[in-house]
């Protein structure tokens, strides 16, 4: 897990934010990308709906809905507690802000019907009609003679079949909850103005994931509207739809604020945009945790800005060179060891390295040494005289390589380098192997935390060796995981 972490960490990338109506094409995204490294592309669509991500407290205000309803059917019977249910569960209903799926349209319904259900035990027809108490629970449409309770009407609007049942009615009121479905039926349908919606998300429409079409037919009524892109929820609205009419849906960058901002941008600045672009683009940078750039594609010409969290262009650079130092556990296996009785033993040690990195372009040459103490496990060889016997626990292992950077040592970038090697595995053995090296960036420019993973197979050990153990097969093979530091100059 904690390797998972660190990876992550290392592959999180700045976001480039398109001041455009549709996503860039991979020409535009390789312009900005020379400039600020791998990047999370954006545009028109996350500035219209920035994310707001289900949360705790979404799972709180559903919590605290549901124990609402629980508390109002075991007053249900007191005296005189109707008035005092409805604006409980008023308070309860307004918290939420978001529809995530069927269940929580379910719990929303109930509730609504639980609330339109104390409203119509609470005043009579009269009082439902002209009392003061009763406005904040009424509704009534242009062309309508009377006000209908307004919980009900909501709950006949988010519920897919737009009628409702005595499983989520309450046994008392139902006869004049099937009045007012009857009433409501009469009522046009309305429509839902999607047109300004920039394409590439999911709306989800109730707690019903939808196509996007230029507009929709809905129920009279307040409908819960949501986007989900990447999975990740963004422009939660509540939308009301009166008969007859069309509504156009509140979004937070319209096409003309996204069009100014563009202009700026064109023209070389980042100060002066509309108040709602900012606004998208701190809660972007809040949520993303990284370097934020803006960008415009002008018939070919990308012109892209730093704007927050740091973001700076990278220097234009051909030639790096990474000086490393690690650290950490490694595994060697192999007979060699003076207790093996000619078997494979593993020998559990420690590592610590030094070495560089070379890189032209994303290509690069990769060499150090790497020494490994295996404590409990000795090699005994004789020394140059032939006279006497060594025996130690150190083992040295000068490597070189060629390596690919998928990500390059830039600036305060991250990176990760694949590098095939070859090792001299002291005191015997040449091996071919190989490591990958993630880079996680300090604040410092060109200074990273890596952590490296790799290790290498011998079959047999140079000459010399084969003849001392008479053609017996002396493999060795080493498994590491390093963490160390890694500087640029």
């Amino acid at each position: 897990m904690l390797w998972s972490l660190l990876l992550n960490a290392a592959l999180a990338n700045p976001i480039v934010v398109w001041l455009e109506p549709a996503a860039p094409d991979a020409k535009a995204i390789q312009k900005v990308e020379n400039n600020v490294g791998p990047a999370t592309q954006l545009y028109h669509l996350d500035l219209a709906f920035p994310p707001e991500p289900a949360s705790d407290a979404d799972v709180a205000a559903y919590k605290a809905l549901r124990d609402s309803v629980t508390e109002a059917r075991e007053r249900w019977d007191d005296f005189e507690v109707e008035l005092s249910i409805a604006k409980q569960l008023e308070e309860k209903i307004n918290a939420i802000t978001v529809v995530r799926d069927e269940r929580d349209a379910d719990a929303l319904i109930e509730a609504l019907c639980m609330q339109g259900a104390a409203v119509d035990r609470a005043f009579e027809d009269i009082d439902l009609q002209e009392g003061a108490q009763a406005e904040p629970f009424r509704v009534k449409f242009d062309g309508s003679k009377r006000f209908l309770i307004e919980p009900w009407l909501l709950a006949l609007a988010i519920d897919s079949d737009h009628k409702l049942g005595m499983d989520v009615a309450e046994q008392a009121t139902f006869p004049d909850l099937q009045k007012l479905q009857e009433e409501v039926s009469d009522l046009k349908n309305g429509t839902l103005d999607l047109s300004s919606v920039p394409p590439g998300a999911t709306l989800v429409l109730d707690g019903t994931p939808q196509a996007v079409a230029a507009t929709i037919t809905l129920r009279p009524g307040t409908h819960y509207i949501h986007f989900l892109r990447d999975g990740v929820i963004g422009g939660r609205n509540r939308v009301t739809i009166t008969p007859g009419q069309t509504s156009k849906l509140p979004i937070k960058v319209d096409a003309e604020e996204l069009a100014t901002a563009r202009t700026k941008l064109l023209d070389g600045t980042t100060t002066g945009f509309p108040e709602d672009v900012k606004g998208s683009l701190d809660v972007l940078a809040k949520y993303y945790k990284d370097a934020v750039f803006v960008a415009v594609n002008d018939d070919g010409r990308v012109q892209i800005q730093p704007y927050a969290q740091g973001a700076a262009l990278l220097k234009q650079q051909l030639i790096t060179f990474t000086f490393t130092g690690d650290i950490g556990p490694e595994l060697v296996i192999s007979p060699i060891f003076d207790d093996s009785d000619g078997a494979n033993i593993t020998g559990i040690g420690a590592s610590a390295s030094l070495g560089g990195e070379f890189g032209i372009s994303y290509g690069a040459l990769a060499g150090g040494l790497d020494l490994v103490f295996t404590p409990g496990r000795t090699v005994s060889f004789a020394n140059k005289a032939h006279d006497d016997n060594i025996h130690t626990s150190a083992l040295p292992q000068p490597w070189g390589g060629v390596g690919l950077y998928a990500l390059r040592p830039i600036g305060t970038s991250p990176y990760l380098f694949f590098a095939g090697t070859y090792s001299w595995l002291g005191p015997a053995h040449y091996a071919p192997g190989g490591r990958i090296t993630v880079g996680i960036p300090f604040q410092t420019a060109k200074q990273w935390l890596r952590i490296t993973v790799g290790g290498s197979a011998a079959k047999q050990p140079d000459k010399d060796w084969v003849a001392y153990y008479d053609g017996t097969s002396v493999p060795m093979y080493t498994m590491f995981l390093r963490v160390g530091i890694g500087s640029g100059f």
